[in-house]
Formats: C-alpha cells, structure tokens, sequence
C-alpha cells in the first residue's frame, strides 16, 4: 500500500461510502454524500454552494445527527471533524456498515 503525505496524517481508518444524507448549518439543509468517513471525520460532498461555516450538523438518518467542524472546503467537497468521542462514532459507523 503506496501511503501519501495526507494518509500519513490520519489518526483514524477511513471507510469508503456512498450514503446519501444532509448536511444541516442553522437553517440551511443541503443534500451531501459521504465519501468516506472514520470515527474522526468525514469526507463528503455537497449539492450545491455552501458558505462554509466553522461548525455544522450531519444528519446520518436513523443514526441521528452529528456535530463536526468544518476542516477544510474546495469547492462542492467538505472535510468534516466529529465532536463527539471516538467510541460513539465508531457504533455508528458499524451500524452503516451493517445497515446502509
């Protein structure tokens, strides 16, 4: 496995997906698809602009919503950071993993 300069980085395994959920920023609710996500963050992309804000919500459907920070933004693509602890992102990711 060839590792570049940002898989150096990462502190958590990412997970290729592709689920289809929204991205909630005070009243603004736009269409996003998760790229990949970890118990630390996701990569996801959006429909449409979006005045990137520092912090917004990623509702996960039936695995409820999520607090992150926005970490990084080009263009229609955002890199999220969870605020929640580690352990209870990586049921939820279990639980996408089992269920989509």
């Amino acid at each position: 496995m060839v590792m570049d300069a940002q898989n150096c980085r990462r502190t958590h395994a990412r997970h290729s997906t592709w689920f289809d959920t929204r991205l909630v920023c005070g009243d603004q609710v736009l269409d996003c698809r998760i790229k990949n996500i970890s118990v630390g963050g996701a990569w996801v992309e959006i429909d449409g602009a979006f005045d990137a804000k520092s912090y917004v919500k990623l509702s996960l459907g039936a695995f409820g919503e999520f607090a992150c920070e926005i970490v990084w933004q080009n263009g229609t693509r955002l890199g999220l950071r969870f605020l929640n602890n580690a352990e209870e992102m990586a049921e939820v990711i279990m639980g996408i993993a089992a269920y989509g």
